[in-house]
């Protein structure tokens, strides 16, 4: 897969952090670069970055409007991305406690600040994000609870659901959501003495129930992290694929959500 970071313009300044980079629909990848101001103190100068499947970088979209203005975006949070959006908590400065989901518009770089009125600090320890069109699951939900997490609405940013499903060895986890948000497919990673263990977890998004779960294929508890699978996502509403081995190994495995089979890659 190529490097992101090497399309991305030079950008005259100090104190730049990147966000991403998100994988989009369709097998793109974004990610957002922000500066320091000369002064430091009105804010911050940035762009958007989308580079295709195949590796293409297109043009670099210069943020508008000064919503970055006091936001902490030097601290470095979890990202997610549909077809039209970006989306990250920051937290607003001075102290950092408020946070705030920032959205940033893909093909004009508008920055929009959302803050939901149900929101918490606890969005600050946010691990992970996935976003559709209408709404993004984030983990997790609660401190302590790697496999609890919450669902957000794309528009507003509010918390309309939050998942506490009884899973147990659930040490680190990945997850999606269907594409018709109705289902969450959760990557469950656990330890078993000196080894690992793995499974796919599908529960629904409205209650947290789970629906479904399965191994992943040809995989055993052991000692050697290669054998680990990392990534997931939906092939429609009913197939699921991720990645093997410490770097996203050879060809992806589909994964029947009904049967659990193994697929041919694609």
């Amino acid at each position: 897969m190529p490097v992101l970071t090497e399309v991305v313009p030079a950008m005259a300044g100090a104190h730049h952090r990147t966000g991403g980079p998100v994988q989009l629909p369709g097998g793109g990848l974004a990610i957002v670069r922000y500066v320091a101001s000369a002064d430091r103190t009105s804010g911050y100068d940035g762009q958007v970055v989308v580079q295709d499947a195949a590796g293409n970088a297109g043009t670099a979209v210069s943020m508008t409007g000064s919503g970055l203005t006091g936001m902490n975006v030097r601290r470095g949070m979890p990202m997610a991305g549909n077809s039209t959006t970006l989306f990250q908590w920051q937290l607003r400065n001075p102290g950092g406690s408020q946070p705030v989901l920032v959205t940033y518009r893909i093909a004009t770089g508008a920055v929009r600040l959302l803050e939901p009125a149900n929101s918490a600090e606890s969005e600050s320890t946010v691990q992970g994000m996935h976003a559709t069109e209408d709404r993004i699951v984030e983990w997790p939900g609660r401190s302590g609870d790697a496999c609890s997490a919450e669902i957000l609405d794309t528009a507003t940013g509010e918390r309309v659901a939050t998942l506490l499903p009884s899973i147990a060895g659930c040490d680190r986890v990945t997850m999606a959501l269907s594409p018709d948000d109705r289902q969450v497919a959760m990557l469950v990673t656990g330890t078993a003495g000196d080894g690992w263990t793995q499974r796919v977890v599908v529960v629904d998004a409205a209650t947290g129930v789970v629906r479904a779960e399965f191994p992943t294929p040809d995989l055993t508890a052991g000692t050697d992290p290669d054998r680990l699978v990392y990534g997931i996502a939906w092939q429609g509403a009913g197939r699921l694929v991720y990645a093997r081995g410490l770097l996203g190994g050879a060809e992806p495995i589909v994964l029947s959500l009904r049967t659990g089979e193994k697929g041919s890659g694609s």
